[in-house]
């Protein structure tokens, strides 16, 4: 029997009224509930409330799609550029032996056609046990113990080979693993169980070998005409402290300190160096007494972001059309054609022209106020490119030397002790200068623990 079964009409009526009563109420909770989830998502993204046009569209912080490019036809290669056929190690002929059809036993035949397969071979580590005797000579009376020429195998009384301490380097700097994945490799791929500790250990012992190459690297640097710098964070202990990139055409160095001021560029640099620093326009550079180029590719990001958020400011346009008119003027300037003399005066020429631009808007409460007040300040270093030939425009050369160290910070966070942190900057020294030199990075690392590397790091 259903309850309802024993209602009166006017009860029905009364429980229809209280249900349409909730009904209301609940509609109206409901309504109250979407107006206020609609206006988070619209103090959320920045944008405008539903119902709108760009309702859809994506938030103000999140990074815009590239735009559509327009289809074109694929330009014909001279070549295919296929992988090129390899010098094969070994051969294994296939040839059918019986017929299918008849069973006929068949021999000889012509060949049809080859096909290359590659693959790793199955490579297990190696243990050798080094046993060493002792011999009575009955002549001198003495026991003589052989004591074993071991150098080209191990450095010091290390069981890990150098072969094995050279491509763990090589795992940490050119391929930027962790000490955690590198033991993960060495176990699964040869066999070998190290642990983290002595991985570390490993590459400490490396360091040290290359110590004395490190520090030649930083005469290099000190005696170039011309030298890149550049610093970035690098957390020790979960401790700040910065990385500094030190950069030639040929050589790169690195140092960890746990300070950002200029005290690590003087004592880096030394009072010995004379030449022309390329650097961002961070204070910590503005010590050095002598020629300073700043770089033009941060100024022109500036001017960029400043148009950007100006699109229809005309005297923004205006200024930084100004200044990059002049930037291309000087970048096009053939200093071969002309004199030292005639170079030093083209660039006091380009100077004076940026400031006349610059002028106008110092202490004006106007957007591009700031940008102004920097080209006026360093415009005496805005064109040391001109004077010098030699001397770059931009600080992209110490950009590129930092940025795989930026990779494995990103990926390890950082080391954790001071030893940690002077091997990294040892090993990232030996491994960018090598492949600024176009060396083989592994085999540089093992010559490196043989011996068979010059003072500059480079084989004899």
């Amino acid at each position: 029997m259903h309850p309802f079964d024993d209602l009166t009409i006017e009860q029905f009526r009364q429980l229809v009224l209280a249900l349409t009563e909730q009904l209301r109420s609940a509609n109206e909770r409901i309504a109250t509930q979407d107006a206020e989830i609609a206006a988070l998502r619209q103090q959320i993204s920045g944008g405008p409330g539903p119902g709108s046009p760009a309702a859809n569209e994506p938030p103000a912080w999140l990074k815009p799609n590239r735009p559509a490019r327009p289809e074109t036809k694929r330009k014909k290669r001279d070549c295919a550029f296929t992988r090129p056929r390899g010098q094969a190690t070994s051969e294994i002929e296939h040839a059918a032996d019986y017929c299918p059809d008849c069973g006929r036993k068949l021999d000889g035949g012509t060949l049809h056609h080859t096909r290359e397969v590659i693959d790793l071979p199955d490579v297990t580590v190696q243990t050798v046990e080094h046993k060493f005797y002792t011999r009575y000579c009955g002549v001198c009376q003495k026991r003589i113990a052989s004591k074993g020429d071991l150098q080209n195998q191990v450095v010091g009384k290390r069981r890990i080979g150098i072969r094995a301490m050279s491509f763990i380097a090589y795992l940490r700097t050119a391929c930027r693993m962790t000490v955690e994945s590198i033991c993960l490799l060495l176990d699964a791929q040869f066999g070998l169980k190290i642990s983290a500790g002595e991985v570390s250990e490993l590459l400490s012992g490396v360091a040290d070998v290359g110590a004395p190459v490190a520090e030649t690297l930083l005469d290099n640097i000190r005696n170039s005409p011309v030298v890149h710098a550049d610093e970035t964070g690098w957390r020790e202990d979960g401790k700040n402290g910065y990385l500094w990139s030190f950069s030639t055409p040929d050589t790169r160095y690195f140092v960890r300190d746990a300070s950002r001021g200029s005290d690590v560029v003087k004592e880096v640099l030394g009072a010995k160096f004379n030449g022309v620093l390329v650097t961002d326009f961070y204070s910590a550079y503005s010590f050095y007494p002598g020629e300073h180029q700043r770089c033009w590719v941060h100024l022109l990001r500036d001017l960029h972001h400043l148009r950007e958020k100006h699109p229809d400011n005309g005297s923004v346009k205006m200024f930084i059309s100004d200044v990059r008119d002049v930037f291309d003027r000087a970048r096009e300037y053939d200093g071969e054609k002309h004199t030292e003399a005639d170079r030093r005066k083209q660039r006091f020429v380009y100077q004076e022209e940026l400031r006349r631009i610059a002028r106008p808007f110092l202490k004006q409460p106007v957007p591009q106020r700031v940008l102004a007040e920097r080209v006026e300040r360093f415009a005496s270093e805005l064109f040391v490119f001109v004077e010098y030939e030699h001397a770059p425009p931009d600080n992209n050369a110490a950009e590129r030397a930092i940025r795989p160290a930026v990779v494995i910070r990103k990926v390890s966070g950082g080391t954790r002790t001071e030893r940690g942190s002077e091997t990294m900057a040892v090993l990232h020294s030996l491994f960018a200068t090598w492949q600024l030199r176009g060396h083989d990075v592994l085999a540089s690392f093992r010559l490196l623990l043989l011996g068979g590397l010059d003072p500059l790091g480079n084989p004899t």
